[in-house]
């Protein structure tokens, strides 16, 4: 991200020191290469300021500011910035000016719902001002329209990229030093071609533009990346990563405004509030289809509030079948068993969990079996009573592979049964993920610190005896231990579980 940390000093606000490293897109991103703007030249670019750091916006109308999800989404702790703790400043070239054009006090924050703050994909907000927002009469302070739904930048486009960013070149592997610009600046940057360096990078989501002394850098976060089309400026792009500034092959990234369903995001005036809690369950899920044999089965996932994603899981007698959210084919293994499906809801602010009722899974239809003569009868073995050969050994666990990614990890583990075996019922872990984050002290400043969470794993057959079993979302950078096991039909479990840590 490219949003920069700021310190009141008299009346200056200094840039903290950032490193970037060229492994993912970091936060940094300033004008570097241009000139200064006047008053009234780029009269949509709006000043961003949550307590402690500045980024830029774009005005879309007298209400409504679009900036970076990153400058008001804080991915460590999962909140979203209050309200009352960002302001927005419009008409002015100076951003640290208290007379100078026009201030509004923000309403709501409304985040992307499919922010990733890993890969800063659909990197976009929409902030609400309260009361009338700004007077957009004069020639100071005027809206800029998205490009329209579908529009795509084409690679020879001169685009305007704005803001109060640091102005210095910096490189991959050094740190940000720089200070920002105490008055707006502005560059002319082109369409890169690729940005596959760029850990995530989606080409339909974002747009890489920039070269060699002409970029965006810390500070330009969530401003505007403008496009004459026809003859009128529209927004085209939101500031939003990029390893070093303005250097060789690494291009800044950009939000795409014209793919549809950021598009649909940015437009949309319904947005006007944003979860601050876990999904809600209103309605429970409920299987749909008929619970046979050979018949598939789909989940509805029921009625929720502040739900923006579901993932599912089907259970039979409690058992993970399948997590395929387009539904599961009932196998014969599945006759007579309890079915339910299992909803997760997802926002920025958390997971809910619900449940459907169970149905019972018919059998095939098949004629009704005749009579079976009674077989022969082990002299050792007395009817109701306990095998002549109980089992009693655990399972033996193989690992066969573990990797993971920023935000998950999955592994392969083989499971054998020794004789005499009744077969394995399931695989089961938890992870385990530490992290640097950043908490409070007694006094209320900010210091690192290490947190950790504890999550199960999700088990499903990969092939026979083999199990694949994979994390759900963790806090980035992290160091994570998987705790692996089985549980064979006897109850039966390996004295001691397999653990690996990534």
């Amino acid at each position: 991200m490219r949003r920069a940390p700021v310190l009141p000093c008299v009346v200056l606000l200094l840039l903290l020191a950032f490193s970037a490293t060229a492994s993912a897109a970091s936060p940094s991103q300033r004008i570097v290469g241009g000139s200064t703007a006047s008053t009234g030249q780029i009269p949509w670019q709006a000043a961003v300021l949550p307590v402690g750091y500045l980024c830029g916006g774009s005005v879309l109308d007298a209400t409504h500011v679009v900036t970076a999800a990153h400058c008001v989404y804080d991915p460590d702790t999962g909140d979203i910035t209050s309200p009352s703790d960002i302001d927005v400043r419009a008409g002015t070239v100076h951003f640290e000016s208290t007379t100078e054009g026009q201030l509004a006090a923000v309403a709501a924050v409304a985040v992307d719902p499919d922010y990733d703050p890993d890969t800063y994909t659909h990197d976009a907000a929409v902030l609400t001002l309260a009361g009338s927002g700004f007077d957009l009469s004069g020639p100071d302070v005027q809206a800029i329209a998205p490009v329209d739904s579908g529009f795509v930048v084409p690679g020879a486009s001169s685009l305007l990229v704005s803001g109060w960013g640091t102005t210095s070149v910096v490189g991959p592997n050094s740190p940000n030093n720089g200070s920002i610009s105490l008055t707006l600046k502005q560059t002319v940057v082109h369409p890169a071609v690729g940005c596959s360096q760029y850990y995530g990078f989606d080409a339909l989501l974002q747009l890489c533009a920039g070269e060699a002394g002409n970029d965006a850098c810390q500070g330009d976060s969530g401003g505007p990346l403008a496009l004459q089309v026809n003859g009128v400026w529209r927004l085209a792009g939101i500031v939003s990563a990029g390893v070093g500034c303005a250097w060789a092959g690494y291009p800044g990234l950009y939000t795409r405004v014209g793919e549809p369903a950021i598009h649909s995001f940015v437009t949309d005036r319904s947005n006007d509030a944003v979860a601050t809690d876990p999904p809600v369950v209103q309605a429970r899920p409920a299987l749909a289809g008929t619970a046979r044999v050979g018949s598939r089965v789909a989940c509805s996932p029921g009625t929720w509030t502040g739900a923006r994603s579901y993932s599912y899981r089907y259970l039979a007698n409690g058992l993970l079948i399948s997590t395929d959210p387009t539904g599961v084919t009932l196998s014969a293994g599945t006759a007579g068993a309890a079915l339910s499906c299992e909803v997760t809801a997802h926002n920025l602010a958390g997971d809910a969990v619900a449940t459907s009722d169970p149905v019972t899974v018919a059998g095939p239809d098949l004629p009704a079996p005749g009579p079976v003569a009674p077989g022969p009868v082990p002299a050792d073995d007395q009817r109701g009573g306990p095998p002549s050969h109980p089992e009693t050994v655990p399972p033996v666990l193989t690992l066969k592979s573990a990797r993971c990614s920023h935000t998950t990890c999955v592994a392969y583990l083989l499971v054998t049964d020794p004789a005499p075996s009744s077969g394995v019922v399931r695989a089961e872990g938890t992870v385990v993920n530490r992290y640097r984050t950043w908490c409070k002290s007694k006094k209320g400043k900010r210091t690192r610190c290490t947190k950790t969470e504890t999550k199960p794993l999700t088990s499903v057959v990969a092939a026979a005896g083999l199990y694949r079993l994979t994390t759900p979302r963790l806090r980035s950078g992290g160091r994570r231990t998987l705790t692996l096991t089985a549980v064979d039909n006897a109850g039966n479990r390996p004295v001691k579980a397999l653990s690996v840590t990534r």
